[in-house]
């Protein structure tokens, strides 16, 4: 499997692990710093290019600083609306970086929350 680490740096000790787990489990791993991502939306497919190349993995891991959170979403949308798989998907990311709204936000309301 393809898998994209949306990291500013492979040297952050977290980053670093997933990617020697990853590896270690026989996936193709690759840590974007997603400030250097550039989104072609004029086009009829829009595409998330990095370093000149359009990036196509098959599931992406966030590990996006609260300093650039909204653009670090943005591209996180982009890859996963092309079909790029996400544990958690980037639109869900912004209310969680403060405690108190991430507690007073209702759940989504196709899931919602478990029955107790």
């Amino acid at each position: 499997m393809k898998i994209a680490i949306l990291s500013r740096s492979s040297s952050l000790y977290s980053t670093a692990r997933l990617r020697e787990a990853a590896i270690a489990r026989g996936h193709d791993v690759e840590v974007v710093d997603y400030l250097r991502c550039y989104m072609d939306i004029t086009a009829r497919r829009p595409k998330v290019l990095y370093r000149g190349v359009e990036l196509k993995p098959n599931a992406i891991i966030p590990r996006i600083g609260a300093t650039y959170t909204f653009y670090g979403t943005a591209v996180g949308r982009e890859v996963g609306m092309a079909g790029g798989y996400t544990p958690k998907p980037p639109a869900r990311l912004p209310p969680t970086r403060g405690k108190p709204q991430s507690r007073t936000r209702p759940p989504p309301p196709a899931g919602g929350a478990p029955r107790t």
